[in-house]
């Protein structure tokens, strides 16, 4: 169970982010110059709400990653196990993953 809840933020986490991106990308590049104030202004709620499910799905993600480096759902609930995993190398790069979404 443990494993699919980590499998499905991943899914979420990207999801959003490919989301975010494409909107960035075709409203302030792409578009037509005369519609490109309009597009952002109709594009920025939704991206602002993409970003958030971002940040807090990267940080369900290491603390589900504790959970399943440590002894299950037990794990997922303790700073501790999230210090660990941040201690890593692995986790040091999800730490500023972590830091830049937010």
């Amino acid at each position: 169970m443990l494993t699919a809840l980590y499998i499905g933020l991943r899914f979420v986490h990207f999801i959003s982010l490919m989301a975010a991106f494409g909107c960035a990308l075709y409203g302030a590049w792409w578009a037509p110059d005369t519609l490109r104030r309009l597009l952002m202004q109709r594009f920025y709620p939704l991206m602002r709400h993409l970003l958030l499910i971002s940040a807090l799905s990267a940080t369900l993600m290491l603390m589900a990653q504790g959970g399943l480096m440590g002894d299950g759902w037990n794990d997922v609930w303790r700073p501790a196990t999230w210090q660990a995993v941040g201690g890593t190398q692995f986790g040091g790069v999800w730490l500023w993953q972590i830091v830049l979404a937010w």
